[in-house]
């Protein structure tokens, strides 16, 4: 609470101080204005695309350490949900593949998910937003800069209150505060250092739900109550660090320095195991022993390049070194039988919290670094290239049972693309990396177990056309390998061959008429599993959760005679997919339908925003599974939102 009442203070002063003269922060924020492609963007609260810092390309960017802050190497917490980035300190990120990938040195296999600090300017400007929605949840919202040093030291400061109703009306309280410098030293050099937390009190999670066998759980009404109130999870995700940058001559420094802790004081989770078709279930309640350590990480980059520009060509020559130590708990899982009930029905009121007991728990240790040389030269109106090598060296440790891996090899990338006209493009890369997989998740026999870093390799290639200024077709083709994790027939978790993810994406944004903005994607892909368990009939040749078509369509339409008023729709549809790795058992396809509108004004002389929104408008019911373990959760119903957006 100190964090709280310490920032309402800094926000009152913001108050105080700003003038009439402030520019507008937040009220034009629009995340289908923002999307330059189709593949994944987030501006403030809403997201829009195919894929997302979770997914991309049907795996994960988060694991495989493909996430940037300014364009610099990040590696938070990716266990237990991994760690929250706060939108008090983020005010975009993007998802960038294919073309838009070929400017970060030394990727990994899977898109890089790129976050934008809220980096404030040189004038006073202060933010607030009011949210209402979905069912009974508020929020608040306040973002302000304040320049401490006229041109020299500039203060960003935001606070988020917010209560959160989740589908099946329970609830949890967030709270997300963030502090960000901007120091300008001389003419060339600047320094962002910054700090924020976003925490999570009585978080009514769940509740996790596993059928019996290979059949979706029975239809229920998605807002009956399914957890006692005592089963929650406490949150304290924490991100500070420093960027540094400088430009002398032909020579560019950029330096970041990061540090994430996830603490989860407090997990406790309802599970409904072995549902019947008629909702029949065994009740149980889990406990995870979070409060022993949290999970940290401390990472970062340094990166020294040179320039070299003659005439319409540009070569830049950069030495790179990354690193990142990272701390992480798993296993010691406390379970409490607590008898039969009914899926369908109202938990009754009055439940006791289990005496739990706190078991051993594994403590893992990864420590990874790399020092490459990479090259890159573009050539105005013809193209360009580039190729990296780095060295790579890893190492992790675990306590329970003791067990210690290492590996180090040589990595590379090269890319390359070609500007035929000004409207066509060709590009093509490959990459190989090296990234840990997740541990054997809790509902194997051999829960928290490590498994060790893998080899990874990805090839892509395609096109870029611009149909005129305003309209742009964005068509690849992609192949991403890696080892393939699950569980097998008895419920163990460990390799059971290799994974190949093969596939299509189109990307077609722009504005074809006056008014009218589209945010259009499609991917078709083709997952397929090899080694001996599918050659022998073991397991199915596709692996669980992938979606083999997934479209995302977004129009908004807003001419300018309109005065500020747009309205919006978005189309999402995912394909059925296989919920077993034998194959035999299909998720049913789902499509839903968003409507929204957005009223931007001036309110007493102060821009504004008014956005209303409504999401699965048909109210589509689908039972959605991922993994092997019969996981399912169902789709959200209708539900609206309403937020207003001001700029002081």
């Amino acid at each position: 609470m100190l964090l709280i009442r310490t920032l309402k203070s800094i926000t009152v002063a913001c108050v105080l101080l700003i003038n009439t003269s402030a520019w507008a922060q937040r009220a034009d924020e629009n995340v289908v204005d923002a999307a330059q492609d189709a593949f994944g963007t987030t501006v403030g609260s809403e997201s829009i695309g195919l894929y997302n810092s979770g997914s991309a390309r049907g795996f994960n960017p988060r694991q495989a350490g493909n996430i940037r802050i300014e364009g610099l190497y990040f590696h938070g917490p990716v266990a237990g949900g991994g760690i929250e980035l706060s939108n008090r300190l983020f005010g975009q990120s993007t998802v960038r593949v294919g073309l838009t990938a070929q400017s970060y040195p030394f990727p990994s296999p899977t898109g890089i998910a790129d976050y934008s600090l809220r980096i404030p300017g040189d004038d006073y400007a202060l933010s607030a937003v009011l949210k209402l929605g979905p069912y009974d949840a508020t929020g608040v919202e306040l973002d302000a800069q304040i320049p401490i040093f006229s041109d020299t030291f500039s203060l960003g400061v935001g606070l988020g209150v917010e209560r959160e109703v989740f589908d099946h009306r329970s609830s949890r309280y967030k709270f997300s505060g963030a502090v960000i410098g901007r120091w300008r030293i001389g003419q060339n050099v600047e320094v962002i250092p910054f700090w924020s937390q976003a925490r999570t009190d009585d978080d009514e999670f769940g509740p996790w739900i596993f059928t019996g066998g290979l059949y979706a759980p029975p239809k229920i009404k998605r807002s009956i109550r399914r957890v006692p109130e005592w089963s929650e999870i406490n949150k304290r995700d924490s991100t500070f660090g420093a960027i540094a940058r400088g430009t002398w001559s032909d020579w560019q420094v950029k330096m970041g320095l990061f540090r994430s802790i996830a603490a989860k004081p407090k997990t406790r989770l309802t599970m409904y195991f072995d549902v019947q078709p008629d909702g029949a279930a065994n009740l149980q309640f889990w406990k995870f022993p979070n409060e022993l350590f949290p999970s940290e990480s401390t990472s970062g980059e340094f990166r020294v390049s040179r320039i070299i520009a003659e005439g319409p060509r540009r070569h830049t020559l950069s030495l790179n070194a990354r690193g990142r130590s990272a701390i992480q708990g798993s296993g010691g899982v406390d379970r409490v039988d607590a008898g039969t009930t009914v899926l369908g029905e109202r938990l009754p009121d009055g439940i006791p919290d289990p005496d739990f007991q706190t078991l051993p728990r594994n403590k893992e240790h990864v420590h990874e670094g790399s020092i490459g040389l990479n090259y890159e030269a573009q050539w105005r109106g013809v193209g360009e290239f580039s190729a990296g090598l780095q060295r790579v060296f890893y190492e992790r440790t675990t306590t329970l049972p003791i067990t210690k891996a290492s590996n180090s090899t040589w990595l590379y990338n090269t890319t390359l693309a070609a500007y035929l006209t000004e409207r066509l493009a060709l590009y093509a890369s490959y990459t190989r990396g090296l990234e840990d997989s997740p541990n054997a998740p809790a509902v194997s026999t051999n829960e928290g177990e490590g498994v060790p870093a893998s080899t990874t390799s990805q090839i892509d290639g395609g096109f870029r056309y611009s149909f005129g200024p305003s309209l742009r077709l964005v068509a690849g083709v992609f192949q991403v390998k890696k080892p393939f994790f699950s569980t097998d027939d008895s419920n163990t978790y460990r390799q059971l061959g290799n994974i190949s993810h093969k596939g299509v994406e189109l990307s077609l944004t722009g504005e074809p008429i006056e008014g009218l903005r589209i945010v259009g994607g499609l991917v078709l892909l083709k997952a397929r599993v090899s080694g001996d368990f599918v050659e022998q009939g073991v397991i199915g040749k596709i692996p669980t959760g992938s979606e083999p078509v997934t479209v995302n369509m977004n129009v908004q339409y807003g001419p300018e005679s309109w005065g500020g008023f747009s309205v919006d729709g978005r189309v999402s549809h995912a394909s059925s997919y296989y919920a077993n790795i034998e194959n035999t058992f299909k998720v049913k396809a789902n499509t839903t339908l968003d409507l929204g509108v957005r009223y931007r004004f001036d309110l007493y002389g102060t821009p504004a925003q008014l956005r209303a929104q409504v999401t699965n408008v048909l109210n589509s019911y689908v039972w959605l599974a991922s993994g092997n373990e019969r996981l399912w959760r169902p789709t959200s119903p209708r539900k609206g939102t309403l937020q207003l957006t001001v700029d002081f």
